[in-house]
């Protein structure tokens, strides 16, 4: 088995406008794939059943290490029954590290 150089990270999070520790206190991370791709493809197909909570997904990667900090995200939002590609919300501009906090 070859080893993982990196892995990305899928993690839903909710957003409730009135609490803004909500998104710290309820990210749930889904799993990880080897592969940017694997991860979008993982997320297209997987995350809609969870939408009725969940507002937004980040996809992060890692490379091994203790304490490794992501080094890539990709943020989407639901709308229209699909998720779209959105900057980092201003509400998570403080946070790091979603799936592995």
């Amino acid at each position: 088995m070859q080893a993982l150089n990196e892995i990305h990270t899928v993690t839903v999070i909710p957003h409730h406008p009135k609490d803004p520790r909500w998104h710290t206190m309820f990210p749930r991370t889904l799993g990880y794939y080897a592969t940017r791709g694997e991860a979008v493809s993982g997320m297209e197909s997987y995350c809609d059943s969870e939408t009725g909570y969940y507002t937004h997904v980040i996809i992060e990667r890692y490379t091994p290490g203790i304490w490794a900090l992501a080094d890539m995200e990709e943020w989407y939002e639901w709308r229209d029954d699909k998720w779209h590609p959105i900057e980092q919300p201003e509400w998570a501009r403080q946070v790091v590290n979603y799936a592995m906090g």
